[in-house]
């Protein structure tokens, strides 16, 4: 699936149209570098480190470096202290209605989520609980869609937090 163009968009930043710049660039000397490779002679070693060196560039050119989703956090409570905490990153949870490959690679899936102390104390590994989920976050319109994928009785909890 080729990248869309942000160039055409009337909405569109300066770091937009560079990151787009960017990743087209790198995806084409991809091609270019395995369509060589295709041709010669390579040893295996050769082949697996071009792959790896392929893996992180493309690690590194999914992650968002304007992302405006914060993330999930979700706490336990003890009356009103908080004593642990898990941070989600919302793009793994996100819901898209473009289809299964552009939703979160979390959203809607059952996960097992290991809780922090907000303030460590004692040094050490401690893990003040674990928790099983199936996270979803979505629009309000796209109500549906959970209801699909949601099992047995369900608690939706929502913070809106605004600003003075």
């Amino acid at each position: 699936q080729p990248l869309v163009d942000v160039t055409q968009k009337p909405n569109s930043t300066h770091l937009d149209q560079y990151l787009y710049r960017f990743r087209t660039t790198n995806l084409n000397q991809m091609v270019q570098a395995a369509l060589k490779m295709k041709h010669e002679d390579s040893d295996l070693q050769m082949v697996l480190d071009q792959a790896e060196d392929w893996l992180s560039r493309l690690k590194s050119m999914v992650e968002e470096p304007q992302n405006s989703l914060p993330d999930v956090v979700i706490w336990m409570l003890q009356g009103d202290r908080r004593v642990a905490y898990a941070r989600l990153p919302a793009r793994e949870v996100l819901f898209s209605r473009n289809g299964v490959s552009c939703c979160g690679k979390n959203c809607g899936r059952l996960q097992t989520i290991f809780l922090k102390c907000p303030q460590e104390e004692v040094p050490g590994p401690r893990i003040p609980a674990q928790i099983r989920v199936r996270l979803w976050l979505g629009l309000a319109v796209d109500e549906k869609e959970f209801n699909q994928t949601a099992e047995g009785r369900l608690s939706v909890f929502a913070e809106t937090v605004s600003q003075i």
